[in-house]
């Protein structure tokens, strides 16, 4: 005898039912939280920059206060000298940045992988403390200001707090 694919009218167990659910929608269930996030902090200030772009708009006055110019925002930045200057500084700034470190970090990266492997986890250690530090220096800035006991902006608002 054979088994038969349950037709549209019988009811699965609930166990089936919920490994169906499980295999059909549980990826896309644990993938939104960033999708969510790359809509409102990725997608959404892009598209609302360029919706931008064709606006006068003064903020201060609120999102009604906008009017409708077209391209005569990039007409001015295209006829503005000093655009032009802010645009080759930008470039000269990227490639004096980044063709230097290209040519240093890439043979550096290589060396480290092929020919020193015995110094590749002090060498890594080395290059990324500085970012452990900062991040270090800035906890230690923070639990000093905010320090529930002795925090100089506890302190402040605990002054504020008596006064009359």
């Amino acid at each position: 005898m054979q088994a038969h694919a349950p037709t549209s009218r019988e009811r699965l167990p609930l166990a089936a039912r919920w490994d169906n659910f499980q295999r059909k929608y549980a990826p896309y269930i644990f993938i939104s939280p960033f999708f969510i996030l790359f809509l409102a902090f990725g997608l959404f200030p892009i598209v609302f920059m360029f919706y931008l772009s064709f606006q006068y708009w003064a903020p201060a006055a609120g999102l009604g206060a906008m009017e409708y110019v077209g391209l005569e925002n990039y007409r001015d930045n295209l006829t503005d000298p000093m655009f032009w200057d802010s645009l080759k500084n930008t470039l000269a700034i990227g490639i004096m940045s980044g063709v230097p470190q290209h040519l240093i970090a890439i043979p550096l990266a290589f060396a480290i992988n092929t020919g020193l492997k015995r110094l590749q986890g002090p060498l890594t250690s080395i290059y990324f403390l500085p970012y452990i530090t900062s991040v270090v220096a800035i906890s230690v800035t923070f639990f000093t200001l905010f320090s529930w006991q002795y925090g100089v902006v506890n302190a402040v608002l605990g002054s504020l707090h008596n006064l009359p």
